[in-house]
């Protein structure tokens, strides 16, 4: 019997081993695939410390935070385009090849619960996993997904109105043009403000 028992151990021993070694081939070819994508034009705009706008595909207008009518802060598809339109600028905060941080002084994108909303983090309050998003690229748009919840996107629908992050896949509602506003690396930019 305990001959029976040792064979099958190190049958689901081998197992496990090809499982894991599949599995690290796997995340090689996505990590592959990956550095690809943050190769795209589109992302050049996803630098640290870069503020740009993200006008909606489908609304064609900008992810903007505004206070609702019970006074919190919260984001909608609704803003205007432009350097002085505040409350639609989004510092990008770079945390790898694919993974940003978005923000508007201390007010972070973030999807909780299946939600796309504003989490505000004043000093010295550190951000939490919420605020990070994955940045896909979509033809020439981009698409924000949540690292913390795989599956769920930042999605405006066409009257401009925000859109479940629970029923937010890789779509057109999903997708976003970024509009740079300012970059330290570039201050030849038309939207720099000029230097003092």
């Amino acid at each position: 019997m305990s001959g029976l028992l040792k064979k099958l151990e190190k049958t689901v021993t081998n197992i496990a081993q090809d499982v894991t070694r599949e599995v690290g081939h796997i995340q090689k070819d996505v990590s592959r695939e990956v550095d690809k994508v943050w190769s795209h034009p589109v992302l050049d705009s996803f630098k640290t410390d870069n503020v740009i706008q993200l006008v909606s595909r489908s609304s064609g207008l900008c992810l903007q935070i505004v206070v609702s009518p019970s006074g919190n802060l919260v984001i909608d598809g609704m803003g205007e385009e432009g350097p002085t339109v505040y409350h639609a600028h989004w510092t990008i905060i770079k945390e790898g090849k694919n993974a940003v941080k978005l923000h508007n002084n201390n007010n972070y994108l973030a999807i909780i619960n299946g939600a796309a909303v504003v989490g505000s983090f004043p000093p010295p309050a550190q951000p939490g996993p919420e605020t990070r998003f994955r940045v896909v690229t979509h033809d020439n748009f981009v698409e924000l997904e949540s690292i913390k919840e795989p599956g769920r996107y930042v999605g405006i629908i066409s009257n401009g109105q925000l859109k479940s992050a629970l029923a937010t896949g890789r779509e057109n509602d999903a997708d976003f043009t970024p509009k740079l506003i300012y970059s330290p690396q570039n201050p030849g930019n038309p939207y720099n403000p000029p230097k003092k």
